[in-house]
């Protein structure tokens, strides 16, 4: 079994409003300012980062939502029809994007996993786990 979280560089434009902050704080008086919105900026990366939770297991494939409140979206590996990536020009500098996952059951089921670091590797692996889920070996 596998825990993703969202990659740390999948925040890079929060990471760029932070070393504007501290910049431009720096240089007109206002350090304290900056600082404290730089930490408050800090925090909300850590909050959107810990709020989202994938599980890769051989059995079946789950995103989890939430803090306080939580939703969970499970799909089945063996019920897996398509595999898509979804990367802009930044996630493809950063080696970072979304995977989404469709079900064979129902076409309005999708698992999304966002912000995951190295998604063609992860693709590969989820490939494996279906193809051992349709065809298991006997003994």
């Amino acid at each position: 079994m596998q825990y993703i979280r969202p990659c740390w560089r999948s925040y890079w434009a929060e990471y760029l409003i932070i070393i504007l902050a501290l910049l431009t704080g720096g240089a007109t008086g206002f350090l304290k300012l900056s600082l404290g919105f730089s930490a408050l900026i800090l925090g909300v990366i850590m909050i959107k980062r810990y709020r989202s939770l994938y599980v890769v297991s051989p059995e079946s494939l789950e995103s989890i939502k939430g803090i306080i409140g939580r939703s969970s979206v499970e799909i089945a590996t063996s019920h897996i029809r398509a595999i898509a990536i979804k990367q802009g020009i930044i996630g493809r500098i950063l080696n970072y994007g979304d995977i989404e996952l469709s079900s064979a059951a129902d076409n309005d089921l999708k698992v999304s996993l966002k912000g995951i670091g190295s998604p063609f590797e992860l693709r590969e692996q989820i490939r494996m786990l279906r193809i051992d889920a349709k065809y298991p070996v006997t003994q």
